[in-house]
Formats: C-alpha cells, structure tokens, sequence
C-alpha cells in the first residue's frame, strides 16, 4: 500500500470517517507498524488534531456565554493573545511540516517500500543510515 493512501486512511481514522474503499483497520495497522515514515506522520497528525480540538473547545468555552464573562476569564492564558498566537504558529507550524512529509512522501513511495519491505521486510532499513530500524 502505497503511504499516500495509508495517510489518507489514517486522516479518515482520525476525522472519524469510513476508511477508503480496500483499505480496512488491519491493512492500516500493519503498514503503520512496518513503515516509520508512516507512523510519524499519524503520531503528528494525531497531536494536531489534538491541539485543534482542544483550542476549538476552549474558544467555544470562552464565547458559549459571553455575557457571564468575568474579568478573571478575560485573563486567563486561553484568550491572552499571545497564548493565542503561539498556539497558532504551533498548529500552522506543523501543518507545514506534515504538509511537507506528505508531498515528500508521495513522490518516493515505491523507493521507499522496495527499501523498506522489498528485501529484507518490515524491519528493513528504512532511515538509509545502515542501521535497522528497531
């Protein structure tokens, strides 16, 4: 399987969507346990939507009642500007970075796997430093 299908899969895991059509939870799992670059990228795109959904939330929280707003909520670090900004360029940070890995990741697919699982299977070297991967 190629690793722009797997991320796709795991994009549509995460979201909570029907996974694409021949690709089922052990397919995924078992690629994601044999391919590093894969697995990465699914830690990232976890932590993302983690850091997303916990800003959304705490937004909603902030405005649900904006007449209850005290002076002592206005100060807290969720609605400081700064908090807000850093948050931010954290998320789009890494946007950036797995939009880059997955660009990156597309175009060496096939490299990649005949690497990876061509010759010497899922414990292959996949980082091209000489070492297995463990």
């Amino acid at each position: 399987m190629q690793c722009s299908r797997v991320r796709t899969a795991v994009s549509a895991r995460l979201d909570g969507e029907e996974l694409p059509p021949g690709v089922t939870g052990g397919l995924l799992d078992a690629h994601l346990a044999g391919c590093a670059d894969c697995r990465l990228w699914s830690e990232r795109a976890a932590r993302l939507q983690q850091l997303t959904s916990a800003a959304a939330r705490q937004a909603a929280d902030a405005t649900d009642a904006p007449g209850t707003l005290t002076p002592g909520a206005l100060a807290s670090d969720a609605l400081k500007p700064r908090a807000l900004a850093s948050g931010a360029l954290a998320s789009d940070g890494l946007l950036d970075r797995l939009r880059r890995s997955a660009a990156h990741g597309d175009g060496e697919d096939r490299s990649h796997h005949q690497k990876s699982f061509g010759r010497s299977g899922p414990a292959a070297d996949t980082r091209g430093d000489g070492d297995r991967d463990r």
